[in-house]
């Protein structure tokens, strides 16, 4: 379907929001469906400046969207993930998802290359670690300040 069709569903049947940082992400992610909708049913809230790809992967409704050009950072992804909820209020899964700058780490066994896939499980400490509320150690190591304590309820 071309994106200057309207999606044949509402947006309330949207329930996975997915941002990229980069375009060429978005790229990606757009070849990852299955199905591509079109545009919204319903405009973008006033308050929701983010452009939108919707369609299906396998039986999910997806809405994927990129962060402005040069704004990147937790606020960012923040600011695009609330006007997300605006447009689209029945997200109940939410993922951001990127290269992780993509540069390889040959001197850690426990190497993660591009195109890995990084899951967070339930433990202690949750599965996403804040990065930019740390420190960096004398070792070279980071100590991570603050986390997420536990994923969303299923």
């Amino acid at each position: 379907m071309a994106a200057s069709q309207q999606s044949p569903f509402a947006n309330e049947e949207y329930t996975v929001g997915w941002i990229c940082a980069l375009p060429t992400e978005l790229a990606a992610a757009k070849g990852m469906m299955d199905m591509i909708h079109g545009r919204p049913q319903t405009a973008p809230a006033d308050a929701d400046h983010n452009t939108y790809v919707l369609g299906t992967i396998g039986k999910f409704k997806v809405v994927v969207t990129s962060l402005p050009l040069h704004h990147i950072g937790v606020c960012s992804a923040t600011a695009s993930a609330k006007e997300m909820l605006f447009t689209f209020p029945k997200i109940r899964i939410g993922l951001l998802v990127g290269i992780g700058a993509g540069i390889p780490d040959t001197t850690n066994e426990r190497d993660i290359r591009l195109g890995d896939v990084v899951i967070g499980s339930d433990s202690a400490h949750g599965g996403v670690v804040v990065y930019d509320f740390g420190k960096k150690l004398a070792d070279g190591s980071f100590q991570s300040i603050s986390m997420l304590n536990q994923s969303p309820p299923r």
